[in-house]
């Protein structure tokens, strides 16, 4: 483990020590609604919502606050798709008539 990471964990464990679940739910959905509209239109399931918000923690020197700012690389890093190109895609080809934030 790299120290970048060794950091990083220590992060994600001392807030998971320090909230309950339904805590750490709020503060997923707190940061959610900060973002872009297309970035949790283009997120798979719920539990990519968390997988973000984590990485957005356990990097938040490296990068901006807002999701949707990030270079692609670092989307994929997190989650292994882009979510906004995914809500691109769906937006530009019908599939998801609530998409217009893009």
């Amino acid at each position: 483990m790299t120290k970048e990471e060794i950091d990083a964990k220590k992060i994600l464990d001392s807030t998971i020590k320090e909230n309950n679940p339904r805590e750490i739910l709020v503060l997923v959905a707190d940061w959610l609604a900060w973002q872009t509209e297309a970035l949790s239109d283009g997120l798979k399931c719920p539990q990519d919502a968390i997988k973000l918000w984590m990485y957005a923690i356990t990097h938040d020197d490296t990068f901006c606050e807002m999701a949707d700012e990030w270079d692609d690389s670092h989307l994929i890093a997190a989650l292994g798709y882009n979510p906004l190109e995914r809500a691109r895609k769906e937006y530009y080809y019908g599939k998801s008539p609530v998409m217009v934030s893009i």
